[in-house]
């Protein structure tokens, strides 16, 4: 048998088979093609304290809470802000039929951009895509960065602090079992942190979701983990294909809120679970 491992094959006939080593001259002929969509590496961040806000949705955006967010990371002295997906809502490039009249791409998208630069005057942003933000790529039929989308929605105007961006669903904040991952998840439940807590037990880590426009904390079996679903940032009055499926909708309310980690510990902030005014918000 000729050998096909760890050489090249230089000469061949039918009697004999020729083979030299390896060398890294011939590794470094053996590359990517540069238009191959390499992913991203996970993205790991060093955080004590941040603050945690998914599903704006933006242009149908919950004013009050957007506000309440900025207000509530000044006064605790808060520096980063992770957006967990659905920045955008895009309904004007869904594939699904149109029923209503929506806002179109290039509103929604300096909207977003003025919104973005209205946080990056008091946080570091750290921004993973969600579902409906990857809608432009779908409309477009091909891949896209999803730092060329946010950077678009800038204007090329940069923030006070930095904006990180991932084109991958999560990112993880710290290391080991006491560290999370947090970010947009492809699966939808209607048990709060359901899901999440599954993942925590796979990941080894507490879990932070976004998608589900619920709010609730579920430990994990092993009981070493928490996952949380904080809630959603969006207005659910001014969202169409709300309104219109509400009235005979089998899945839980969507609640308003985001998360506050202060010293590792997380806190769900919505009505009901938190004075307002004592966070300098109302």
């Amino acid at each position: 048998m000729p050998e096909r491992y760890g050489s090249i094959l230089l000469a061949a006939d039918k009697k004999q088979h020729i083979t030299r080593p390896l060398t890294e001259n011939d590794l470094n002929r053996i590359h990517i093609p540069g238009n191959m969509n390499v992913a991203d590496a996970p993205l790991t961040v060093h955080l004590t304290n941040w603050l945690y806000a998914s599903d704006l949705h933006i242009p149908l955006h919950n004013r009050t809470y957007l506000e309440r967010l900025i207000r509530v990371g000044k006064h605790a002295g808060i520096k980063h802000l992770v957006i967990g997906g659905d920045l955008f809502d895009f309904q004007s490039l869904s594939e699904h039929p149109k029923e209503d009249r929506e806002v179109g791409y290039d509103d929604s998208k300096r909207l977003a951009g003025r919104i973005l630069r209205l946080l990056g005057e008091d946080f570091h942003l750290y921004i993973v895509p969600g579902n409906h933000d990857r809608r432009y790529a779908k409309r477009l039929g091909g891949y896209i960065d999803f730092k060329d989308l946010i950077w678009a929605a800038l204007a090329g105007e940069r923030t006070k602090y930095p904006i990180t961006v991932s084109n991958n669903d999560y990112i993880y904040i710290n290391e080991g079992e006491a560290g999370w991952v947090v970010g947009h998840p492809r699966f939808f439940s209607t048990i709060p942190a359901k899901g999440g807590a599954e993942v925590a037990m796979i990941q080894r880590r507490n879990v932070c979701g976004a998608h589900n426009h619920i709010i609730g904390m579920m430990q994990s079996k092993c009981g070493n983990f928490w996952a949380v679903d904080p809630g959603h940032m969006t207005e659910p009055a001014m969202t169409p294909y709300k309104v219109r499926s509400e009235g005979l909708s089998k899945f839980p309310a969507w609640r308003p809120g985001f998360m506050l980690v202060q010293n590792n510990i997380p806190q769900i902030m919505t009505d009901g679970l938190v004075d307002w005014q004592a966070y300098g918000a109302e």
